[in-house]
């Protein structure tokens, strides 16, 4: 029971997952016992020992099983212990065994769940005795997603202090995780600006282009510009006989580049004719001084197919 409790008060705290070999990937496949997060409403699977580290797994309730689990407790009639001192809980064995057989069953059907793995390495936790321990600050979280049976790695995160170890514990921000990647292509988004974007916070803003700006015949000069926030990434294309308003998304993004793909018109703007020739909106990199567009669709429609680089000005 003591060790139940120690499980709990690190998955409280913390939210991880690693394997950056497929070896250590195939370790989440092997957890058995299930467990249900009061707090965050949502089931997993963990297991920690010395030798191996700590491994989760937490399944995202898709919409269809959200209800199922926010009254979880309440319909099986489980009452966790609560700790009032440590601020945190505990289930007794009976209700342990209870959970650990009703999740096992429900969990066969993994297409209603979006699923994240987290991996926190075993050099990260100091022993007191066989059950006590503590994570020594600063340590690592690795975080993989499963889909089609095969985790793929997303993402290592240093965790410097007790805010971030808080910041990284919501539900929030592993559903977080899921954005931008195809194990949320499944999922009722409505919110279709949710699907197309996770932008990091440094592309924020508006990029403005104009092209053939010195040209002598005004019906050659187009004004392009890209509104990035939060949740969307628009596009708009003006000039002579030329409206564009469209909805782009991207498909990989670092630090350093952002790369841009048609996904639907807006406000019935489509141009079939461009769109036929080219759908690739390219990539946006900063080379540490100027924001650089290179962009198929740009160069096949404004450009007579000429590939081009595009030093494009940026405003918030």
């Amino acid at each position: 029971m003591k060790k139940l409790y120690l499980y709990i008060l690190l998955l409280i705290t913390l939210i991880c997952c690693n394997g950056q070999t497929n070896d250590l990937s195939k370790n989440f496949n092997t957890l058995s016992e299930y467990y249900f997060d009061k707090e965050q409403k949502i089931p997993m699977k963990f297991n920690l020992d010395k030798k191996g580290g700590g491994y989760s797994v937490y399944y995202i309730p898709k919409e269809n099983q959200q209800k199922y689990y926010t009254n979880f407790l309440k319909t099986n009639n489980i009452n966790p212990i609560e700790d009032e001192y440590n601020d945190t809980y505990s289930y007794s064995e009976k209700d342990r065994k209870k959970i650990n057989l009703l999740l096992k069953n429900k969990l066969v059907d993994e297409q209603n769940y979006d699923i994240i793995g987290q991996y926190i390495a075993p050099q990260y936790f100091k022993y007191e005795d066989n059950d006590n321990y503590t994570v020594d600050f600063p340590y690592t979280i690795k975080f993989y997603k499963k889909e089609d049976n095969k985790w793929l790695f997303i993402k290592e995160i240093s965790i410097k202090n007790y805010n971030d170890d808080m910041a990284y514990s919501k539900k929030e921000f592993i559903k977080s995780l899921l954005v931008g990647t195809n194990i949320s292509k499944n999922q009722n988004l409505n919110k279709e600006k949710r699907q197309t974007v996770d932008l990091l916070e440094n592309w924020k803003g508006k990029y403005s282009l104009i092209l053939n700006e010195n040209s002598d015949d005004w019906r050659n000069i187009h004004e392009i510009s890209l509104i990035i926030s939060n949740d969307s990434i628009t596009y708009s294309a003006e000039g002579f006989q030329l409206y564009e308003y469209y909805m782009l998304k991207s498909s990989t993004k670092d630090s350093h580049s952002l790369i841009l793909n048609y996904l639907k018109a807006l406000d019935d703007t489509e141009n079939e004719r461009h769109l036929q020739k080219s759908k690739d909106f390219g990539a946006i990199t900063f080379d540490g001084k100027n924001y650089i567009w290179e962009s198929p669709y740009i160069d096949l429609n404004f450009n007579d197919g000429k590939k081009r680089k595009y030093i494009i000005k940026k405003s918030q």
